[in-house]
């Protein structure tokens, strides 16, 4: 091993024997080691120490990261059991479950050009694990090469072993150290720049091209992806041109809308592929769940646009029917001052009326004895 802090056989890391080298990549060691408690095989990939550089931020970093990874679940993604740091060795590693199979590059090796039906299955299995990935919080998958793209010898099952890591924030070395350079976006050689779904995007779509092109598509300077391979649809190259722009803002921006564009493709829909008719089923139940979720809230609004109309109806009847019992109860009250009034007067004139009876009254009773007085005259009238 050339970096210092390699693994050498029958060395013990984090509870596992270290049984035999596997292979390097651009950012890591791999050792097929022996778990002692639980006796199964696993997968211990050692961190080259020309990466953190004895760096405790990049250390707590790296380990803060993959413990999101741990947790994540995937069955195109081979498991990763355990993070951690060998404190006297200060070895960065983390562990991953074995996996029987060919790695991708293997399988170009044997077959430079794979079928468009297998290359469709590919991206659409990686595009899969993007999806779930970036639901799980976990933003790329870091150096997505045919290195790390393993196959059966069925070709029926697809795992990715690279999780997804970068450094930290603040550290100025460009994240494309951590993977395969001619798999990587070309944006990730900025200081600064760190990936995103766009980055992953891109290099699908490179490894896409490489898998219907062979590896000469990347020497291949203004040929098309029809000139090197006339069985690739226009669409499907449209497709991939779009993913390779140099511009990340052009990519599809999420996997929803990437795997919707490849469900649309002819290639994808002539594909006998139980996946990818779930798919394409689970797109069709979302657009008539969209429809549908658009007609429940269009219906709902109508119906409290409704419920409003008749509010205000009532209220106004509530407004004139209050206006009228007042109304009324004014006209009641005045009424009954009337009728009040009315009832004084009458008693007034009543009283009135008997008062003018009885004057009347008194002075006809006095005139016939004033009559008789007069009638009788006085004494001296009477002598003479």
């Amino acid at each position: 091993m050339q970096d210092s802090g390699s693994l050498l056989v029958d060395d013990l890391i984090g509870g596992h024997l270290v049984e035999a080298f596997s292979g390097t990549d651009a950012c890591t060691e791999s050792y097929s080691c022996l778990h002692l408690q639980l006796e199964t095989r696993q997968i211990v990939k050692v961190v080259r120490e020309s990466i953190y550089r004895h760096d405790p931020v990049f250390r707590e970093y790296f380990l803060q990261e993959m413990q999101k990874i741990v947790h994540f679940r995937h069955r195109n993604v081979l498991q990763v059991c355990d993070v951690g740091w060998d404190e006297k060795r200060d070895i960065l590693y983390y562990v991953q479950e074995k996996f029987d199979g060919k790695s991708l590059r293997q399988r170009l090796a044997d077959e430079p050009q794979l079928s468009r039906e297998k290359c469709l299955c590919i991206v659409r299995a990686v595009a899969d694990v993007l999806q779930d990935a970036a639901k799980a919080g976990i933003p790329v998958l870091y150096n997505l090469s045919p290195e790390n793209i393993f196959l059966t010898d069925a070709d029926d099952l697809l795992m990715i072993s690279e999780p997804g890591w970068s450094f930290p924030p603040e550290d100025e070395r460009p994240d494309v150290t951590l993977r395969n350079a001619d798999f990587s976006a070309p944006e990730l050689a900025e200081k600064g720049i760190r990936g995103s779904f766009q980055t992953d995007i891109c290099s699908l779509g490179t490894l896409w091209l490489t898998m219907l092109a062979g590896e000469s598509a990347h020497n291949a300077a203004g040929a098309t992806l029809q000139s090197l391979n006339p069985a690739v649809s226009e669409p499907c190259a449209e497709l991939i041109l779009q993913m390779l722009d140099p511009d990340p803002e052009k990519r599809p921006g999420t996997p929803e809308k990437f795997l919707a564009e490849l469900i649309r493709l002819p290639d994808a829909l002539a594909l006998n592929d139980p996946e990818l008719r779930k798919l394409a089923i689970a797109r069709i139940d979302q657009t008539v769940s969209e429809q549908l979720g658009r007609f429940s809230a269009s219906l709902q609004i109508r119906r409290q646009k409704e419920q409003t109309r008749w509010r205000l109806l009532l209220a106004g009847l509530g407004v004139l029917a209050g206006i009228l019992l007042l109304v009324l109860l004014i006209a009641w009250i005045q009424s009954f001052r009337l009728g009040s009034r009315y009832e004084r007067v009458a008693t007034e004139l009543r009283a009135l009326q008997r008062q003018t009876e009885v004057q009347q009254k008194v002075p006809s009773a006095e005139s016939p004895q004033k009559k008789t007085n007069d009638d009788e005259g006085s004494p001296d009238e009477q002598l003479f």
